[in-house]
């Protein structure tokens, strides 16, 4: 068996386990140490960068009207006219955002946890099941099979 297979294996049991257990089995959490970070979910992470972004966007357009507001002059020109193209970066920014994928999620923000195994194996334990399927077919460099629609009988 190639090593990548058996990583991807490897990888399919770590996560898997947990929601092969029982679900009526409760038990107490263990919360991680204090020296192992926890990754946020693809989920909460793009969320808090769609947020940042659109906070950021805000506070520039605010600032833009706060210096409309007042006489123009000059210099004042030159400042809006430098928070308009930061105003224009910032909605960029905000829609890159939203647009962010799970390969994104893997290439930007997991990088940071390649060398802490226990980290990376808190969060296997938290993945929902359509972000394992995502990380797998990425492992295998394959497209994710789309689903069938149901097909719905015609009734008379």
């Amino acid at each position: 068996m190639s090593r990548l297979k058996l990583r991807v294996v490897a990888l399919v049991l770590v996560v898997l386990a947990p929601a092969l257990e029982c679900a009526a089995v409760e038990s107490t959490p263990v919360l991680p140490e204090e020296s192992v970070s926890v990754p946020l979910l693809f989920s909460q992470w793009k969320r808090d960068q769609v947020t940042e972004a659109h906070n950021y966007a805000v506070r520039v357009r605010n600032r833009l009207l706060i210096a409309g507001s007042h006489e123009t002059r000059g210099s004042q020109s030159q400042t809006l006219a430098s928070l308009e193209q930061e105003l224009e970066a910032a909605q960029q920014r905000l829609a890159i955002a939203q647009e962010l994928s799970l390969d994104d999620y893997f290439e930007i923000y997991l990088k940071q946890f390649k060398n802490e195994p226990r980290s990376l194996q808190l969060l296997a334990e938290r993945l929902p099941p359509e972000e394992v399927l995502k990380l797998l077919a990425r492992l295998l460099d394959t497209p994710i099979p789309q689903p069938e629609p149901e097909k719905v009988a015609n009734r008379p």
